[in-house]
């Protein structure tokens, strides 16, 4: 198996493209992803987890990062 996967969307719905990565080690980065559909990606991947941390742990460790987005040019 490769170290990451990456998943992007098959539409972009929205300018900014969805970007998911999923690590060997178990852990998940989302980038653009509305806390609905990470909630629910979470709670899709619970039922595969080995030695998971509390849901409480999971929650506080989350970081949100603001960003600019610009066209190269």
């Amino acid at each position: 198996l490769p170290d990451v996967i990456h998943a992007i969307p098959k539409y972009e719905i929205d300018h900014e493209a969805k970007e998911i990565y999923f690590f060997r080690e178990g852990t998940v980065v989302m980038w653009n992803i509305p806390e609905l559909e990470s909630g629910n990606l979470l709670q899709f991947l619970k039922p595969y987890e080995d030695s998971g941390y509390s849901q409480h742990l999971v929650q506080t460790e989350s970081e949100m990062m603001s960003y600019t987005y610009t066209e190269a040019g």
